[in-house]
């Protein structure tokens, strides 16, 4: 295994456990997290210096921006979510 091989085993652990933890808590913070990682991951060809070896840096590329999006759109809707319950809440009938 290449020494950038386990970047991706990492990155993918710790997102499935930030996702399940956050379905679970329902704070914004473990979003940031994720946020951090999708960064990472479309960084780490870079970083890591494997950018030449295409197949992998493609993947990671990818892989990175759409988790960097899917992210930024939930941590835009939490927002919304947030707003709207406190609406509902603060209401009286």
């Amino acid at each position: 295994m290449a020494n950038y091989a386990w970047s991706p085993y990492v990155a993918g652990a710790l997102l499935v456990i930030f996702s399940i933890w956050e379905l679970a808590d329902k704070r914004i913070w473990e979003e940031w997290i994720n946020l951090i990682i999708g960064a990472w991951v479309f960084i780490s060809p870079w970083v890591l210096g494997f950018s030449h070896t295409v197949n992998a840096a493609w993947i990671m590329f990818v892989f990175g921006a759409i988790t960097f999006v899917i992210t930024l759109w939930s941590i835009g809707n939490a927002g919304k979510l947030t707003q709207h319950t406190n609406m509902v809440t603060t209401q009286t009938p």
